[in-house]
């Protein structure tokens, strides 16, 4: 099952988040949105092997790693443009990255 989110969404646990689906996982259904880590996040498709998709903003001062296992990761999205991420780290099959930092 495929998980979407579109609008603004805040992935907000200061202690660390981990978010898994169990198909594919889309966030934003345009460059406008905004995704914001108020603390460090791991998004995982690894285990099913499907894709990720950013077409929002991502945002926050936090460490972010995205894992498809062989799946794709697709950044439309920019990424760090109005507060830098702390570290990015991306595994995948095919990773596809437009802009990051401002």
């Amino acid at each position: 099952m495929a998980s979407t989110l579109n609008a603004n969404t805040t992935f907000n646990k200061a202690g660390g988040l981990s978010f898994t689906a169990g198909g594919d996982a889309t966030f934003g259904d345009t460059g406008t949105d905004q995704v914001t880590l108020s603390g460090p996040t791991t998004i995982t498709t690894a285990a099913a092997n499907t894709n990720q998709v950013f077409n929002a903003k991502v945002d926050g001062a936090q460490d972010l790693t995205l894992a498809a296992g062989t799946g794709n990761v697709t950044v439309t999205g920019a990424m760090g443009s109005n507060i830098a991420l702390s570290s990015l780290i991306i595994s995948g099959n095919d990773i596809s990255v437009g802009a990051i930092g401002g």
